[in-house]
């Protein structure tokens, strides 16, 4: 969507929604099976699932409901994004609010920590 900018006449800019949704494909099973195998580090935890993956991140959907474990590896950082309920993150006899709209940078090789509550996070990693 264009935000209703305006061109430089002043005129709102023209939306092509219908040529985008022409050139929109869906994967393949192949190819989501190829990003499954190809995410790195993965997964975080047993409750992931692969959202996307390329040769350069991964990005997986991870619900959280009760006590959820989850691992930073030696390979990458983790992005967590919190996009549904609430929780905390426990870690190293701490604990960390999270909210819908809250991000938190794991520094890669932290190790395990849990998540407790009920939440939806989205947790993006890189490949080396």
């Amino acid at each position: 969507y264009d935000y209703n900018r305006k061109d430089k006449n002043g005129n709102t800019r023209e939306l092509h929604v219908d040529k985008a949704i022409n050139v929109i494909r869906e994967y393949t099973d192949e190819e989501i099976k190829e990003a499954a195998i190809n995410c790195s580090p993965a997964p975080v935890s047993e409750n992931a699932e692969i959202l996307a993956a390329s040769d350069k991140f991964c990005t997986e959907k991870v619900i959280c409901n009760g006590k959820t474990r989850l691992i930073s590896t030696d390979e990458s950082f983790l992005s967590l994004v919190c996009v549904k309920g609430n929780a905390v993150i426990e870690y190293n006899g701490e604990e960390y609010s999270l909210d819908i709209g809250d991000t938190y940078f794991i520094p890669a090789g932290m190790g395990y920590f849990n998540i407790k509550g009920c939440a939806e996070v989205l947790c993006a990693s890189v490949k080396k």
